[in-house]
């Protein structure tokens, strides 16, 4: 025997990417949840599944749920202790519990636990066996299920009138160890040879290997700030240890939810079976009366792991949506109404009509053209299936590989009308559980389920859907004109271009500053594009400018998607730029460690000056190769990770997309790793000397994750960095760069919490014998108080205020100091970086140099620090280091770009410092004509 991993035939193809959002109606201030719980014990002598009620001195049996209230009509979220509850008898409590709490029943679910010392119910069997004057009704007799639907229902009223604001939703995920295992085991012919019950006591059934499960169980909870309302969790397995003892028990899932609700006791446990139809405990479990809870302990450890794990998400009611599919699922060929009935009336028919009852009932519901509702409950990132009958578990792991992006989990079990509902293969394959005797649909029903699910997860376009708004507005404008712009906040305000103006320099024609003059609610404001420049306040507005027309015009326009003069960001006046916590610096090193080139910033490089411009789109973060951690900036779904790429991400015939063609920006390559957010933005991360083998297309990482090691692999220009570039929808309906300093700034001020740093960032480029404006007024102090602005030159000479201008008589690569002092004492030092061209030769760049140290945090006195250094354009000489502590020079030789991807391209040597201090370190290499390239860094020494 063997048990052989299987999967619906569209799980591989349907990666599939975002949402559609429901029309918001009238504004409700927060999202409430009310909550209900019920006894759901039948009474002594009542027949359940199998047996009548001994006693009832066990756990009682419970019919509980929650009542979400938003914008929209309420929804109802009801699980219930019992085998099944289907037809007619799923009807009657979706429409009581909808009628209870002023909503229609289409926004309702009532799912079972389906363990088997436990009722039933189907009130269309309960008919159909009085019509045909049956006196024995059994486990269709339906006085006690009316008893609880009543109670339910009061229950559910009384609910609403203490509803509580649900001001965050958690969503957590805990393995479930040695529980689930698949109960189909197949044969050599493919065809199920054995199947593994719940309880198994024979060795070899138990030591095959556990088959396709989802061991994963899903936890979405609703708090009202740090007070937990409610727990709902989701796992995929039949619920039973044993049973046929005639006591009602709720197995051990319901100890399980038992043990959770005692160690959280404010919140209500609501535990919803998943599609376990082919899944129970049999590997694990032999029947024995102590495995209960041995089985009862290890679901109680899953749904604490979740509980721990679990992550709280602020819940607005826009985060708040429910969808229905109808579908019609095609009823099992070996249903036949006449024979149905003639075993109904044999004077034999005894247990005969337990199963045949339902099964005439749900027949005759098909052919009354009858659709079960497919929902899907939306809270911000979590998705929630509402499903019917025993599913299999293949169509819960194909939901969530369907979104990897978000939190997907499944509740079965919902509408028990149908039994068994296997995959199209399972029918073929034969068992137990796609037997007539189980199933009631015919194998097409995969077709009809993973449709209705593809519809409730799939949006009309994959690439623009989001779950998630940003707080950032953009528009753009040409001059003279004027728009309304809805804020985040919902207030609005009116926006006009007034002016462009846009400077260019001398050599290149190349864009240097473009400033527009922008009137808000009749205030005129003049800001900067890009340029390390920060969203600035008028109007009770912050608002900055991301881009030009000009750089259009000797750039590469489908960088940034504008059509019209200039493109504008607005935010509340006090609003964060991103949401705490939804952005993290994608580098483990410090702000401006070394070299970076942000957001439209002249690229000035290469052999020969040329006319077409790389304007920088994005961000160069500069740093030590092999040795510096990239990170994953927000939570994500990874869509391409080197070569491998999610297939809906390919062009027609399988190809991969090179920039700009395809209908995202996503363009593989070998160095590079694309992530789509919640937002439905784009991360781009590039240059990776190595990507990790966790990361792979599909998968739905963590903020922080390691993706990599920084690199100079791909088109670097032979220099270690990390491009990392966000790419969004822009108003004109293009891709284009979100401008990312702005928010890789307040993402880095929130997770260091930095007092000072100095910002001269600034780059110039001129030929000898002209000016330079150097500039430090970028510079933040925490508290607002810096109070010196010091310079020092590359000549020895010194100058003091923020902003100064120098002459730069000869050709060269110069790094000049800025130190910037607090009221409190404290320095920071940052280096302006200026490129003189020979006015001999003002077509040539001169020699260029790059330098990096690691690590940029934490270090201490006598330990090694590695640094690393690469020259541009030059073979010539050595590149010579000052380490700032007295010590001698040290000489090495890089290869001077001799070969791009050089592994050993960079120069490498360490030093260690003696003493705590601020040191100024630089490192230079000249030409043979005596053209020099220099560049600084600044390492922190801390105290032991």
């Amino acid at each position: 025997m063997k048990s052989r991993r299987r999967s619906i035939v569209l799980l591989a193809a349907l990666n599939i990417f975002l949402i559609v959002r429901p029309a918001a109606a009238a504004r409700a201030e927060a999202v409430q949840v009310a909550t209900f719980d019920v006894d759901a014990t039948p009474p002594v002598g009542f027949v359940m599944a199998y047996d009548p009620v001994k006693r009832v001195d066990e756990l009682t049996l419970r019919c509980r749920g929650i009542v979400l209230l938003s914008n929209e009509k309420p929804i109802v979220l009801c699980a219930v202790d019992w085998i099944g509850i289907g037809n007619g008898g799923n009807d009657a409590f979706r429409e009581a519990l909808a009628n209870a709490a002023g909503t229609t029943p289409d926004r309702v679910a009532v799912h079972t636990l389906h363990q088997h010392d436990a009722p039933g119910c189907d009130f269309e069997a309960e008919q159909i066996l009085r019509d045909l004057g049956v006196k024995d009704l059994g486990r269709y007799e339906g006085a006690f299920p009316r008893q609880v639907l009543q109670r339910a229902s009061d229950a559910v009223k009384k609910s609403l009138a203490t509803a509580q604001p649900a001001t965050h939703y958690g969503w957590g995920v805990g393995e479930v160890q040695k529980v689930a295992s698949n109960r189909r085991i197949l044969g050599d012919d493919g065809k199920v040879s054995a199947t593994r019950y719940t309880a198994t006591k024979n060795p070899a059934l138990r030591a095959a290997p556990e088959g396709a499960i989802d061991p994963n169980l899903n936890l979405l909870s609703f708090w009202n700030k740090d007070q937990p309302i409610a727990a709902l969790s989701y796992y995929a397995c039949h619920p039973q240890s044993y049973y046929r003892t005639g006591i009602p028990s709720p197995d051990f899932p319901g100890i399980a939810r038992f043990i959770r609700g005692q160690a959280v006791p404010t919140a209500l446990h609501v535990h919803f079976n998943g599609a376990g139809g082919n899944i129970g405990a049999g590997k694990y479990n032999d029947g024995s009366k102590p495995n209960r809870m041995v089985l009862a302990n290890r679901v109680a450890d899953g749904m604490k792991r979740a509980w721990e794990s679990t992550k709280k998400h602020p819940l607005a009611v826009d985060d708040l949506g429910w969808q229905t599919v109808p579908a019609r699922l095609p009823v099992a060929e070996h249903l036949n109404e006449k024979e149905l009935l003639e075993s109904l009336t044999a004077d034999d028919a005894g247990k005969v009509a337990v199963g045949a009852a339902r099964k005439l009932s749900w027949l005759r519901r098909c052919q009354a053209g009858h659709a079960i509702d497919i929902s899907c409950l939306r809270v911000g990132t979590a998705r929630i299936l509402h499903m019917p009958g025993e599913l299999f578990v293949e169509y819960q792991l194909a939901a969530k590989a369907m979104r990897p992006d978000l939190n997907v989990a499944m509740a079965a079990y919902g509408d028990y009308g149908p039994g068994y509902i296997g995959t199209e293969v399972a029918y073929s394959e034969g068992g137990y559980e796609a037997s007539p005797r189980a199933s009631s649909v015919a194998p097409g029903v995969e077709r009809v389920l993973t449709d209705a699910v593809r519809k409730l997860l799939k949006p009309a376009d994959a690439a623009d859907a989001s779950t998630v708004n940003p707080l950032v507005r953009v528009v753009d404008l040409s001059i003279g004109e004027s728009t309304t712009v809805e804020l985040c906040s919902g207030e609005k305000v009116d926006v006009k271009l007034v002016d462009l103006q846009e400077t260019r320099d001398p050599i290149r024609q190349a864009v240097r500053s473009a400033m527009v003059t922008v009137q808000v609610d009749g205030e005129n404001i003049i800001l900067e594009s890009g340029m390390y420049n920060l969203p600035q306040q008028v109007a009770g507005v912050q608002i900055d400018c991301s881009v030009t027309k000009g750089y259009n015009s000797n750039g590469t326009p489908t960088f940034w998607g504008l059509d019209k003069d200039a493109r504008l960001r607005l935010w509340p006046k006090d609003s964060p730029l991103m949401k705490p916590g939804a952005l993290m610096y994608p580098v483990d090193q410090r702000w401006f460690a070394t070299r970076t080139w942000f957001d439209n910033e002249p690229v000035d490089g290469g052999t020969k000056v040329l006319p077409k411009i790389y304007y920088h789109s994005g961000m160069d973060i500069g740093g030590t190769e092999e040795l510096v951690k990239v990170i994953a900036a927000t939570d994500a779904v990874v869509v391409s990770a080197g070569d491998d790429v999610l297939p809906e991400y390919l062009l027609e015939g399988g190809g991969k997309s090179r920039y700009g063609e395809g209908k995202t920006p996503v363009a593989p390559r070998a160095d590079v790793v694309y992530l789509r957010d919640e937002r439905g933005w784009y991360y781009r991360y590039s240059h990776l000397h190595k990507i990790n083998d966790t990361i792979k297309p599909g998968r739905t990482i963590d903020q922080g994750t390691e993706i990599g090691l920084l690199g100079k692999k791909g088109s670097s220009g032979g220099w270690s960095h990390l491009h990392f570039e966000i790419k969004s929808r822009q108003p004109s309906g293009k891709w284009g760069t979100q401008a990312g300093y702005a928010f890789l700034w307040e993402a880095y001020r929130r997770q260091y919490q930095p007092k000072l740093v100095a910002n001269a960032r600034r780059k110039s480029f001129l030929i000898a014998g002209n000016d330079a404006v150097l500039d430090g007024s970028a510079s933040w102090s925490a508290t607002d108080s810096i109070q010196k602005y010091e310079w020092t030159f590359s000549d020895g000479t010194t100058a003091t205020g923020p902003r100064v201008t120098r002459t730069f008589s000869k050709p060269g690569v110069f790094s000049e100091i800025l130190k910037v002092t607090d009221e409190a004492g404290n320095v920071d030092y940052d280096f302006a970086y200026v490129h003189v061209l020979d006015p001999q030769k003002p077509d040539e760049y001169v020699p260029r140099i790059h330098a990096a140290y690691w690590p940029t945090f934490d270090n201490k006195v006598n330990q090694p620090i590695t640094f690393k250094v690469r020259s541009f354009q030059n073979q010539h000489g050595n590149e010579v280091w000052d380490f700032g502590d007295g010590s001698p020079a040290v000489a090495v030789k890089s290869d001077g770009n001799a070969v791009q991807q050089a592994a050993d391209g960079y120069a490498i040597t360490q030093h260690t410092y003696e003493k705590p201090g601020d040191y100024i370190v630089s490192v230079q290499r000249s030409r043979k004509d005596g053209v020099t390239a220099t560049t600084r860094l600044h390492v922190r020494v801390e105290k032991e």
